[in-house]
């Protein structure tokens, strides 16, 4: 591999860590991660892109954008695993915090946040996919499902989502 490659490569990766950083951190958030590890997910998933061009894998990546998010959560769910305490937090009904919330969002955006939150975590993922405008197909293929599966886990999450936020807004009343 010669270095102008090499280079090139590098700066591929710099210039979507520029265009899409906040995208992936977002993507993470709403699979339940907190800002902080939504964060470091992302920043894992950018390092991890960077090790391959500079050994000359970046080129074989189909889809960037999507490989990067598979990548952020798959690092996210590794330190589920390691910490399960953190991923019963995350994973759990509770309302987001003051961290992950600032307080100049409106009311009904943090409705959704924690509607998101309470899907389970294959719905949680799904809908991350289709809200950053993703294909049920594409979807399927990082997720390592089937196509089906993507649309009934995305019908699955529409349903809780409608049936939650219904609900939400009755109690206001």
């Amino acid at each position: 591999m010669n270095l102008a490659t090499v280079v090139e490569m590098r700066q591929s990766v710099l210039l979507m860590f520029d265009q899409h950083y906040h995208q992936v951190v977002r993507f993470v958030m709403i699979c339940g991660a907190g800002a902080q590890d939504a964060e470091d997910a992302a920043q894992e998933a950018f390092i991890e892109a960077l090790r391959r061009a500079d050994d000359g894998r970046w080129e074989a990546v189909r889809e960037p954008e999507g490989w990067l998010r598979r990548v952020a959560l798959r690092r996210y769910q590794r330190l589920i695993k390691r910490n399960p305490v953190a991923g019963s937090l995350a994973y759990s009904n509770a309302q987001p915090s003051r961290e992950d919330d600032p307080s100049d969002l409106a009311p009904a955006t943090l409705d959704v946040l924690s509607a998101l939150r309470r899907l389970d975590p294959s719905c949680r993922a799904v809908m991350a996919f289709h809200l950053d405008g993703f294909s049920g197909t594409e979807t399927a293929a990082h997720l390592g499902i089937t196509g089906q599966q993507a649309r009934d886990l995305l019908k699955k999450a529409r349903r809780e989502l409608r049936r939650d936020l219904r609900a939400g807004k009755e109690e206001e009343r």
